[in-house]
Parts: C-alpha cells; sequence; structure tokens
C-alpha cells in the first residue's frame, strides 16, 4: 500500500515536472483528489486509476487509455479527450462541460449525472453506456455510436445527433422532442418519453416502442410505423394521415383529435384507446381491435371496418358516412346521436345498441339485428328496414317518413311519438307494439299484425290498412282521420274516447270491440260484423251502418245524427236512452232491439231529496 502511494507520489512529481503521461507507468495508480489540470497525459495509461475527485480541468488526454478507470466528481471541464478509451469507466457525476470526447470510446461507461454540456462527442462510442440525469445541453453528438445506450431524465433537446447510430437506445422519462430527426434510423424503447414535435426520419421509416412516451402533435404523416409500438402513449393531436400503423400496439393511447385520415390500422391494436374527435376519414381499420375504445365525436366518414371489433367502445357522436357496415357486430354499442345517414347497414348486428338521436337517414339496415336497440329520436326517413328484427326496440320520438318496413318485427317495441309518413309497411309484426302518441301519415300498411298493440292518444292521416290483424289493438284517445280500414279484424280492439273522421271500416270485424265516448263523423261501417260492440256515450254523425250486424251491442246514450242504418242487423241491441235524428233503420230489425229502460233511466236520473236532479249529458 505504501509502495502504491510512493508511486502515485513520484508519478505526479514527474507530472509537476513536465514529463508526458506517456513515458510514466500509471496505470492503477490512486490519484484521487488530485489536482492534474493542464497536464499532458496524451497516449498516457490511466487504466485502472482512481480519479475520483481529480481536477483534470484543460488536462491532455488525447489518446489516452481510461479503461474501467474511477472519475466519479472528476472535472474534466475543457480537456481534450480525443480518441481517448473510456470503456467500462466510471464517469458519474464528472464534468465535462467544454471538453472534446470526439472519436473517444465511453463503451458501457457510466455518465450518470456528469455534465456534458457544450462537449464535443462527434463521432464518439457510447456503446452501451449509461446516460442517467446526465446535463447534455449543446453536446455535439454528431456521428456517434449511441446503439444500445440507455438513457434516463434526460434532457436531449439541445443536442446534435446528426448521423448518430441510435439502435437498439432505451431511453426512459427523457425530453428528446425532434432531437431524433437528423440522426437517420433508429430503433429500441422510449418509456415516458416526451417527444413533442417529433417527425420522421429521412427513410421514411420510424421502429421502436414508446410506452407511456409523449408523442403529442408530432408530425408523421405518411411515415411507415409498422415496427414501432406505442401502448399508452401520448399522441394527441398528432399528424398520422396516410401513416402505415399496420399492426401497431396502440392500447390505451390518447389520440384525441389526431389527424388519422388515410391512415392504415390495419389488425392494430386500439383497445381501451381514446380517439375522440379523431378524423379517420378514409383509414383502413379492418381487422382493427377497437375494444371499449373511446371515438366519441370521431369522424371515420369513407373508413374500411371490415373485421374490426368495436365491443364495448364509445361511439356517441361518431360519422359513419361513406362507411359499409354489413353484417358489422355492434351489439351494446352506444352511437348516440351518430351519423349514419346512407350507410350500408344491412345484416348488422346492433341488438341492445343506443342509437337515440341517430341520423340513419337513408340507411340500409335490411335484415339487421335491432333487437332491444334504443333508437329513441332517430331519424329513420328513407330508411330500408325490410325484414329487421326490432323486437322490443325503443322508437320513441322516431322519424320514420318514407321508411320501408317490409317484413319487420317490432313485436314488444315501443314506437311512442314517433312520426312515421309515406312509409312502406309490409308484413310486418307489430304484436304488443307501443305505439302510444305515435304520428302515422300517408302510410300503407299491408299484411301487418298489430294483435295487442297499443295505439292510445296515436294520430293516424291518410293511412291505409290492409290484411294482417288489429285484434285487441288499443286505439284508446286516438284520433283517426281519412284511414282505411275495411275488412280488418279488429275484434274486441279498444276506441275508447277516440276520434274518427272520414275512417272506412266497410266490412270489418268489430265483434266485441269498444268505441265507447268516440266521436264518429262521416264513417263507412257498412257491413261490419260487430256482435256485442260497445258504443256507450258515442257520437255517430253522418256515418252509414247499412247491413251492419250489431247484434247485442250496446248504443245506450249514443248521439246518432243523419245515421243510415238501412238493414243494419238489430237483435239483442241496447238503444237505452238512444238519441236519434234523421237516423233510419230497417222497421224490423229496430223493433227487435231495445229500447230505454224506464228503471234503469229513472235510477241514472234520480236524485235524492233536497237535491238538484241529474242532467243527462
Amino acid at each position: 500500500m505504501a509502495a502504491d502511494a510512493s508511486e502515485a507520489h513520484a508519478a505526479l512529481r514527474a507530472l509537476a515536472a513536465g514529463r508526458p503521461g506517456r513515458e510514466l507507468a500509471l496505470r492503477g495508480l490512486a490519484l484521487q483528489g488530485q489536482a492534474l489540470n493542464g497536464v499532458d497525459l496524451a497516449g498516457a495509461d490511466l487504466s485502472g486509476c482512481d480519479l475520483r475527485r481529480c481536477l483534470l480541468a484543460g488536462a491532455d488526454l488525447r489518446g489516452a487509455n481510461l479503461t474501467g478507470v474511477g472519475a466519479e466528481l472528476a472535472d474534466f471541464s475543457e480537456a481534450d479527450l480525443s480518441g481517448a478509451c473510456l470503456q467500462v469507466a466510471d464517469l458519474s457525476m464528472a464534468g465535462f462541460r467544454g471538453a472534446s470526447l470526439a472519436q473517444a470510446d465511453l463503451s458501457n461507461a457510466d455518465l450518470s449525472n456528469a455534465n456534458l454540456s457544450g462537449a464535443v462527442l462527434e463521432g464518439a462510442v457510447l456503446k452501451g453506456a449509461l446516460l442517467a440525469w446526465t446535463l447534455l445541453d449543446g453536446t455535439d453528438l454528431r456521428g456517434a455510436m449511441l446503439a444500445g445506450s440507455r438513457w434516463e431524465c434526460l434532457d436531449m433537446t439541445g443536442c446534435r445527433l446528426d448521423g448518430a447510430d441510435m439502435a437498439d437506445i432505451f431511453a426512459i422519462e427523457c425530453q428528446i422532442d425532434n432531437a431524433l430527426a437528423a440522426c437517420g434510423d433508429w430503433s429500441g424503447e422510449l418509456k415516458a418519453c416526451r417527444l413533442h414535435g417529433m417527425t420522421a426520419p429521412a427513410s421514411g421509416r420510424l421502429q421502436g416502442r414508446f410506452a407511456d412516451s409523449d408523442l403529442s402533435g408530432v408530425d408523421l404523416r405518411g411515415a411507415d410505423l409498422s415496427a414501432a409500438a406505442f401502448p399508452g402513449a401520448r399522441l394527441a393531436q398528432a399528424r398520422l394521415a396516410e401513416a402505415n400503423l399496420r399492426g401497431v400496439d396502440l392500447v390505451g393511447t390518447l389520440l384525441d383529435d389526431a389527424d388519422l385520415r388515410g391512415a392504415c390500422l390495419r389488425d392494430a391494436h386500439l383497445a381501451e384507446a381514446s380517439l375522440s374527435g379523431a378524423h379517420l376519414d378514409g383509414a383502413v381499420l379492418d381487422g382493427c381491435d377497437l375494444t371499449t375504445a373511446d371515438l366519441t365525436g370521431a369522424s371515420l366518414r369513407s373508413a374500411r371496418v371490415t373485421g374490426a371489433v368495436f365491443t364495448g367502445a364509445g361511439l356517441t357522436g361518431t360519422d359513419w358516412r361513406g362507411c359499409d357496415l354489413t353484417g358489422m357486430e355492434l351489439e351494446d354499442a352506444d352511437l348516440t346521436g351518430s351519423c349514419l345517414a346512407g350507410v350500408a347497414l344491412g345484416r348488422a348486428r346492433l341488438a341492445g345498441t343506443v342509437l337515440a338521436g341517430a341520423d340513419l337517414r337513408g340507411a340500409g339496415l335490411a335484415a339487421a339485428d335491432l333487437g332491444g336497440a334504443d333508437l329513441t329520436g332517430a331519424d329513420l326517413s328513407d330508411a330500408d328496414l325490410a325484414g329487421a328484427g326490432l323486437v322490443e326496440a325503443q322508437l320513441e320520438a322516431a322519424v320514420l317518413t318514407g321508411v320501408n318496413l317490409e317484413g319487420a318485427d317490432l313485436t314488444g317495441a315501443s314506437v311512442t311519438g314517433m312520426t312515421l309518413s309515406n312509409a312502406v309497411l309490409r308484413d310486418m309484426s307489430l304484436v304488443q307494439a307501443d305505439l302510444g302518441g305515435a304520428r302515422l301519415e300517408d302510410c300503407h300498411l299491408t299484411d301487418c299484425d298489430l294483435t295487442n298493440a297499443v295505439l292510445t292518444g296515436a294520430m293516424l292521416e291518410n293511412v291505409a290498412f290492409s290484411g294482417g290483424g288489429l285484434s285487441q289493438a288499443d286505439f284508446t284517445a286516438a284520433v283517426l282521420e281519412r284511414v282505411t280500414l275495411s275488412g280488418a279484424v279488429l275484434a274486441s280492439a279498444d276506441f275508447t274516447g277516440a276520434r274518427l273522421a272520414r275512417v272506412d271500416l266497410h266490412g270489418a270485424v268489430l265483434d266485441g270491440a269498444s268505441l265507447s265516448g268516440a266521436t264518429l263523423e262521416l264513417c263507412d261501417l257498412d257491413g261490419v260484423r260487430a256482435t256485442g260492440l260497445r258504443l256507450g256515450r258515442a257520437t255517430l254523425q253522418g256515418v252509414t251502418l247499412r247491413g251492419a250486424c250489431l247484434h247485442y251491442a250496446d248504443l245506450s246514450e249514443v248521439a246518432l245524427r243523419d245515421v243510415d242504418g238501412t238493414g243494419a242487423a238489430l237483435q239483442g241491441a241496447v238503444l237505452h236512452r238512444c238519441k236519434e235524428e234523421s237516423v233510419r233503420w230497417s222497421a224490423t230489425e229496430r223493433a227487435l232491439a231495445r229500447g230505454t229502460d224506464r228503471d234503469r233511466a229513472a235510477a241514472e236520473t234520480f236524485s235524492p231529496p233536497g237535491m238538484p236532479p241529474l242532467l243527462d249529458d
């Protein structure tokens, strides 16, 4: 130990006397804390030396061998280390401000917390080197070999990296921004790094893994990113138009407001990604996994989505115009307020999908499965829903102008408050459907089954029913104007309190039906079969009942004005307190009806002593 110390002292005296270091045996000496500022160590062998806290400012170390030295906290400011070998050296917290390390070999060196501000490392080799918290302000790394190096918490924004070799680098929590633009091709993994303003390499091909990194606003238009990965990265407002992202890992990536127009995302992994407000017009999304992704307000006009998976995705306010969604699986998706006007959705699986307020004008939904779907307030004008399954679908306040519902199944559907005009309705099932408050205008329903359908408060104008069934349908308080129901089966249907004007019920079946309290004006009931019909307190004006079968019908307190009942069968009919004005009945049939029951009438008008008498309505 004493010999080592004496050797070190002898060497120091020689250096102080001006002897060149290359002439001295310096290998492995303990020189920690020594002042060697400006000494000549060019070509010297300092391998294995202890240079901790050494002062080597302005020293000449050109071509020196510093392999494996320990130089923590050493000061190499303004020193010349050109061509020096610093392999496996510990240079942590060392100062190299303004130093020259051109062509130096720092392979696997530890440069943690070192200060390389203003240093020149042009052509230097840093393969496998560790740069953690290293200061690189204005550092010149042009043409440097950085392959396999590890970066931690670096600010690279002020570096010059022209022509640097950046293969297989690993960086974590670094500020890089566009510093890599001039280095040519590079690869590796950049985790939680900031890369604002980054552009594609000159080759147009970007490689590497950018997990959790911030690439907001980067311009990678037209770049080949197929060999890159961006899981959890931030690419908000990124410019990625026409970029190749085929098969890329974008799981959990933030792509809000990103420009992806015309980009290729075929087979890309976008599960849990956020694409809110993103522009995907013309993009290729075939086979893309968008499970639980958020595409709120995104534009996908004319995008290709064959085989894409949108399970659980947020699709509120999306624009799909120009897309072909034939056979697409979108069960339980939320497409509230989305624009699907003119979109091909034939055979699409939309069971349980929320399409409230959606624009589906002219959409092709033939044979689509919309069972249990929410179409509240949706605009389905001129849409093709032929053969579609709408079992228990919600169609409240939906607009169905000109819609084709031929063969559609609306069993148990709720269409309260919807508007249906100029629609083609053929071979439909509306069994138990709720059309309460619906408005039907200029529609023709052919062979449609409305058994047990609810049309309470509905408004039907210029509507024609032919074939099908309306048994037990509920038209309570409905308004029917210029409606054709000739030959319709309305057994046990309920028109209580309804208003019927110019309704054609010629030859209809009304057995057991109720028109109690209803108002019928200028209606044709000729030849109806209405055994047991209940008409109590109804008002019939200008109505024809010629040849009608009214056996056991209840016309109690009915107001009849200008009614033609010629040939009507009235056997067992009840005309109790019936008010007749300009009414024609066959005398023989009228005789078979029961008139006013005096005892019942007395009871109905009875008032206790001291109370005013009851008045007829």
